[in-house]
């Protein structure tokens, strides 16, 4: 199975004001120990909005990210070492977004060629590299879900609605998200994660998941059922990929 949505670099422009931005942002960060700084995310697709950030990644160290004003523009700086951004290319739930993301960057410093080191380990990277680590990984979700789902269940029993609905958007997004990586899909950015499965799963997925989110007239109870078939349907697809325990638990909250 290889579902790429992932068509190789863009040919965008990029707004001078980015660049200078960018470079500005990355000087400074290079005084506090950046060995690169990469320019990701919306700018450099071009499907940015005005609101949007500008997304800097540096290669040094990993730190929490911050949000900063820079003028007319927010910026978003993250921080990753060298190694833990080439670990990440192992991770399941990571390699999705990120090896489009590392294709697709604007390198705006890199003395060290590490930036360039990492964009061409994403273009030789494919699925095959973690197909089983992808399997067990999406098989251990869904069964870990199913925690979710008897608690959304008991909570509606006992009239604890709001809770119950936070578990029912949380159930009805990662679904989704884990299907993503059972289809190998590549998205780049979150913002189409959701409409690139539905498009891969179908119509019924598509309506399914909409009435979970409540995007339509469904009333609560409504929702709340659509969530228990959304998990149904992901059960369905990935059941093949589950040992015997991992069904047994999914078996047992279906009933």
């Amino acid at each position: 199975m290889r579902l790429d949505h992932d068509n190789g670099p863009k040919k965008v422009s990029i707004d001078p004001r980015i660049i200078d931005l960018s470079r500005e942002v990355a000087h400074e960060m290079s005084l506090q120990g950046a060995k690169a700084a990469l320019l990701m995310g919306s700018r450099v697709r071009g499907d940015f909005y005005p609101e949007s950030d500008v997304d800097l990644t540096f290669i040094g160290g990993d730190r929490e990210c911050e949000m900063q004003c820079r003028g007319e523009f927010l910026v978003s700086v993250y921080w990753r070492s060298f190694e833990s951004m080439r670990r990440l290319l192992t991770q399941p739930s990571e390699v999705g977004g990120l090896v489009p993301a590392l294709r697709n960057d604007f390198i705006i410093d890199d003395p060290e060629g590490l930036a360039s080191r990492l964009k061409e380990e994403a273009y030789s990277w494919t699925w095959d590299s973690i197909n089983e680590q992808c399997d067990a990984w999406v098989a251990e979700q869904i069964a870990g879900y199913t925690e979710d789902l008897q608690r959304m269940i008991g909570h509606l029993r006992l009239g604890k609605v709001l809770f119950a609905a936070v578990l029912r958007n949380v159930i009805s997004v990662r679904m989704g998200a884990v299907l993503a990586v059972h289809l190998r899909i590549f998205y780049d950015t979150e913002n189409r994660l959701w409409d690139l499965v539905s498009e891969e799963m179908g119509d019924h997925w598509r309506n399914v998941q909409g009435a979970a989110l409540g995007i339509g007239n469904e009333n609560f109870e409504e929702t709340c059922q659509a969530t228990l078939e959304l998990y149904s349907l992901a059960v369905k697809k990935v059941i093949h990929l589950m040992n015997k325990r991992q069904y047994e638990v999914v078996l047992h909250t279906c009933k």
